[in-house]
């Protein structure tokens, strides 16, 4: 129940971007709020691009450990612990991408 419970909300999240791009609006954006969407945009695609690329180090990291355990219980489980932490950062990383898009759908500025 645990797993299903988890994988669904893994796909809901991954699809969260999706569904504020799909909506668009049925009479064109004023520019109200614009431009301090524009700066969240800008802000949000560093995050992004920071948190990804210190998902990938986790990863590298995490997969280290994993190699190099040899069976050591100790060492499996920090490779364990680095491999959720570049799992939080991804999940982390498109909730920001998808909380902008939410912004933009419900402000109504925007592509």
């Amino acid at each position: 129940m645990k797993k299903i419970f988890l994988s669904l909300l893994t796909i809901g999240i991954l699809a969260l971007p999706m569904v504020g791009l799909a909506v668009t609006p049925t009479e064109p954006p004023e520019r109200t709020g614009q431009e301090t969407i524009d700066v969240l945009d800008t802000v949000m695609k560093y995050v992004y691009a920071v948190f990804l690329v210190v998902a990938v180090i986790c990863f590298i990291i995490g997969g280290f450990y994993f190699i190099t355990s040899a069976g050591d219980p100790e060492k499996v489980g920090k490779g364990r612990s680095f491999v959720l932490y570049g799992v939080i950062g991804v999940i982390i990383a498109v909730l920001a991408r998808g909380l902008i898009a939410l912004a933009k759908l419900i402000v109504g500025v925007g592509a």
